[in-house]
């Protein structure tokens, strides 16, 4: 059944006091869907739905929430991952008055999924994937959608009563993060903060204009999902949505990018990326490197700062190679500000702390959270961020999060603003994450090849003993979480498995040669900095520390060769040589995109890569979330 306390915190039946909403995300999609209905909303792997169709399916998944008791104000589960279904069923659940709550079918543990719904409290659930949960009540979008009921104008005129007595506070949507612990945390972000944000147009704002083609390759359950789509959709411009299996081919037919730092780093700035126009990057700070690579005089490169509680970004700036990395330009009626640690006077180092129309109305079934993190000062509420900025000036500069200043050998020491550009500051060394494991200071650097013991000799000439981690992995990547953030958890599980050192077999093998698996070894040599005389057809690509972002760089080198393989394959067949076997060449008209209703789970994995999976969750530890 449908939540039906009407003293929630998320239903506010009772609200008349409340002012209306003007302006509304769905307001500013209806426009583009009466002024250009054929034009493309979406496409997704050879799929494409128009801006009426869009609008016709979100209306028939508000009669059928309807149907399936669900009123103004309920907050509705939705079980989904990337597909045209789900932009339709979040249309169609707003289009009801009703607050949408994004659950990742592709990468959540069951675990987190069942906390997840106990949190929101409905036993009805809406899913666009095949999937059953014990004790839930299941409702299939595409098979409701199939039917392709007729809409009537009665339906319709329905609906635009429920629109019009929308309120500034109701909520638009519920996103879980995880953060520090391990219970889901519900941001609750109301109407008002959404199309605030949607309605920026200072330049740079992030915008999907009509002709122009927006990647959108996050986790439906990231908030930078919810800013891609609406900043897309109520613009004009067209959502391309992609998988792994198919962002190269997908970003480098769009004309704006928007990607964590993380995520725009497994990819290369071939010419094939020629059309990007820009590129937005948040969710992490980003780094020179990347903007000297990707700026050129036809593309400009964006930074965007902004946690999840104040609803997705709160500042942009273009970057220029060699130039500082700031916070930048804020959205229009947006205060930020640096207090002590009191939270009573402004300095010029500090923790930033966000008040304006983008504040979030706070977290699920949290008050006592609620009230630490949203405080009022000087009778206007604002919104603790947890992140240390300095202000010159050139702006403001993001040093760290407060939660990461720890203490080493009985020194407080930095992690971000001192130990990570430590190591960075070797030549060597492209990307550093550190952290504390077992009382130790551990770090991951990146490119593989770096040489670990110079390194260590660089560090002890120049930096305190208590700054340089006790323990250096070099590998060729870091493996991220579904929002596309450097994973911690996952990098403190290879520290203490030692993953990247470790090879399936470096015996002789039956394998066949071939041209092929030729390829696929240089790839491995390449990719894992490792001599290709050591690498056998048996060497598993897991096992040498192959992640998603790496499969990315081996599908590129099988490109390369004219060879094509689905990523899903290649953790599911592992070794050189079966990999070599199933690359197929691209002369051949093969579809090799997976199905979107494949659950992961049809892949085999290792024990250890389950336990890595059940550790890669929303991580709101940064508040460079979009």
């Amino acid at each position: 059944m449908a939540v039906t306390d009407a003293t929630d915190l998320c239903r506010t039946d009772n609200n008349n006091n409340e002012p209306l909403l003007k302006t509304s995300v769905l307001d500013l999609f209806d426009q583009h869907a009466r002024r250009s209905p054929n034009s493309t909303a979406a496409e997704f792997q050879g799929q494409t739905i128009t801006y009426d169709g869009l609008y016709n399916a979100s209306i028939r998944v508000a009669l059928e929430l309807r149907k399936r008791g669900f009123r103004p104000r309920d907050r509705v589960p939705l079980i989904t991952s990337m597909g045209l279904e789900m932009v339709a069923s979040v249309l169609g659940i707003l289009r009801l008055g009703a607050s949408y709550c994004p659950i990742d079918f592709q990468a959540w543990s069951l675990e987190r999924v069942v906390a997840t719904l106990e949190a929101v409290g409905s036993r009805l659930v809406f899913s666009t994937v095949d999937t059953t949960i014990t004790g839930y009540e299941l409702v299939r979008v595409p098979e409701m959608l199939r039917k392709n009921n007729p809409v009537t104008d009665e339906a319709t005129q329905q609906l635009e009563l429920i629109r019009q007595d929308m309120r500034k506070s109701d909520l638009i949507y519920i996103i879980f993060t995880s953060g520090t612990t391990r219970k889901p945390k519900g941001v609750m972000v109301p109407h008002s903060s959404a199309a605030h944000l949607v309605q920026q147009s200072f330049p740079g704002a992030m915008r999907g204009n009509p002709g122009e083609k927006v990647l959108l390759f996050f986790s439906v359950a990231f908030d930078g999902c919810a800013g891609v789509i609406f900043s897309t959709i109520c613009h004009g411009g067209t959502l391309a949505m992609a998988q792994p299996s198919d962002v190269i081919n997908t970003a480098s037919s769009c004309s704006t990018l928007i990607l964590t730092p993380s995520m725009l780093a497994s990819l290369e700035p071939t010419p094939e990326f020629d059309r990007v126009h820009s590129i937005y990057m948040g969710g992490e700070a980003p780094t020179e490197t990347l903007v000297r690579l990707w700026t050129s005089p036809t593309r400009k490169v964006y930074n965007c700062y902004g946690p999840t509680e104040c609803t997705t970004a709160v500042s942009t700036v273009e970057m220029v190679p060699g130039g500082p990395i700031v916070l930048g330009h804020l959205v229009s009626e947006v205060e930020l500000m640096l207090l002590d640690e009191n939270l009573e006077h402004e300095v010029q180092q500090g923790e930033i702390c966000i008040r304006g129309p983008c504040l979030a109305v706070g977290y699920l079934n949290m008050e006592a959270l609620t009230q630490e993190k949203f405080f009022f000062r000087d009778g206007i509420r604002h919104y603790r961020t947890g992140d240390l900025a300095r202000r010159d000036e050139e702006g403001l500069h993001f040093v760290a999060r407060v939660d990461r200043i720890v203490k080493n050998r009985g020194f407080l020491i930095n992690l971000e603003a001192e130990v990570e550009p430590a190591l960075r500051s070797f030549s060597g060394v492209q990307k550093a994450a550190a952290f504390l494991l077992q009382k130790q200071l551990v770090a991951f650097v990146t490119p593989s090849e770096a040489p670990v013991e110079t390194l260590r000799g660089h560090l002890a000439k120049r930096f305190d003993a208590f700054i340089i981690p006790d323990l250096i992995f070099a590998v060729d990547d870091f493996p991220l979480t579904t929002n596309g953030k450097v994973d911690t958890r996952a990098l403190q599980a290879m520290a203490t498995h030692q993953v990247d050192e470790q090879l399936r077999s470096s015996g002789d093998s039956e394998a066949d040669k071939s041209p092929a698996l030729d390829v696929v070894l240089e790839a491995f040599a390449d990719i894992f900095n490792r001599p290709a005389s050591q690498i056998p057809p048996t060497a598993s690509f897991r096992l040498l520390g192959g992640n998603s972002l790496t499969a990315v760089k081996l599908q590129s080198h099988l490109r390369r060769a004219n060879l094509s393989l689905m990523l899903s394959k290649m953790f599911e067949l592992d070794t050189a040589a079966a990999i070599a076997r199933a690359a197929v060449s691209m002369d051949y008209n093969i579809d090799v995109v997976s199905s979107t209703n494949v659950h992961p789970s049809t892949t085999p994995l290792t024990p250890h890569q389950i336990e890595l999976l059940r550790e890669t969750e929303i991580d709101s530890s940064s508040n460079y979330n979009f």
